[in-house]
């Protein structure tokens, strides 16, 4: 399909196949939408207020780099960020902490899932290389009227062979 889309196709399977977030999945008669590829806050606001299902798990794009050494192959370095929201009464504290807690166990479910299949597999959708150091939360809310719950930060490693191997097929002749 391609990096970006192979890439969130794998975070939708896991954002489907965990109870708390359940995408795609029929909750109580309702097929429940909740997980959102999205650009920025205000597209996450409107997918919300209009059908969004809660927790919810949130990916925005991504960033990266490469690196490379002399004697090693280049590496792709993408920077990967994911929220997890749940709805909460503003004005009620426990509301909000229950949000928080219950976006919290998803955060570290959605890293044991991806910490599983990397041991398993050796890598977990794209994603070469994980590194539980390379993974941070921070708390967020109050998104749009109600919102709360974590930021995911994780970087991964690919590797770049893409950079290393011109295509003769993309290339006219001179």
């Amino acid at each position: 399909m391609g990096f970006f889309n192979d890439r969130t196709n794998y975070f939708k399977s896991i954002a489907h196949l965990n109870k708390l977030i359940a995408h795609n999945q029929e909750v109580e008669g309702v097929t429940r939408a909740s997980f959102f590829g999205m650009n920025d806050e205000d597209e996450v606001l409107a997918a919300c207020v209009n059908w969004g299902h809660f927790p919810c798990m949130v990916q925005f794009d991504f960033s990266g780099r490469y690196t490379s050494n002399i004697t090693g192959e280049p590496k792709r370095k993408i920077s990967n960020a994911i929220w997890i929201l749940d709805k909460a009464t503003v004005t009620n504290m426990a509301s909000i902490q229950a949000a928080k807690d219950r976006s919290f166990e998803v955060i570290e479910q959605v890293i044991s899932a991806m910490w599983d299949d990397f041991k398993e597999q050796g890598f977990c959708g794209n994603l070469q290389y994980v590194d539980l150091a390379q993974f941070n939360f921070l708390p967020i809310g109050i998104v749009g009227s109600s919102l709360y719950g974590w930021q995911l930060n994780f970087g991964d490693d690919t590797q770049a062979t893409a950079v290393t191997t011109k295509d003769p097929e993309q290339w006219y002749d001179e």
